[in-house]
């Protein structure tokens, strides 16, 4: 898999060697962590070093104590929760049923799934530019 980076656009597309954008299949969490830290250094980072960056960022930390699980998938919950650290935008409290149907109540992320769901872009490209 490659990642592309537009500087231009602040843009982070996944595409694989064929040419072929992939939306269904899963992404470990070094691959988020790359992208991640490619996003916020705005270079080619190796995957080992990227870890480190999203860490120190506070983007998000290891399964465990003292493990990060690089190759192990990270669920759109998950991913959610780290965008939503990355722009800033904090999860919506109170809230005890999702507007997506397949998100079951009650979950750990709800608040996290609608906050993301419900913000407009134009606060988060406002937010883009801190980064830039």
């Amino acid at each position: 898999m490659l990642i592309v980076i537009s500087q231009e656009s602040r843009t982070i597309y996944l595409v694989y060697p064929d040419g072929s954008f992939k939306p269904n299949a899963s992404v470990t969490r070094a691959q988020l962590a790359t992208m991640l830290a490619r996003f916020l250094t705005n270079g080619d980072i190796p995957t080992k070093d990227a870890i480190e960056v999203v860490q120190q960022a506070g983007l998000f930390n290891g399964t465990t104590e003292k493990t990060f699980n690089p190759n192990g998938t990270i669920t759109r919950a998950q991913a959610v929760k780290v965008l939503n650290q990355l722009f800033e935008r904090p999860a919506l409290a109170d809230i005890t049923t999702s507007t997506f149907k397949d998100v079951p109540n009650p979950h750990w992320a709800i608040g996290e799934i609608e906050a993301a769901a419900t913000e407009k872009w134009s606060n988060n490209e406002k937010k883009l530019h801190k980064f830039g």
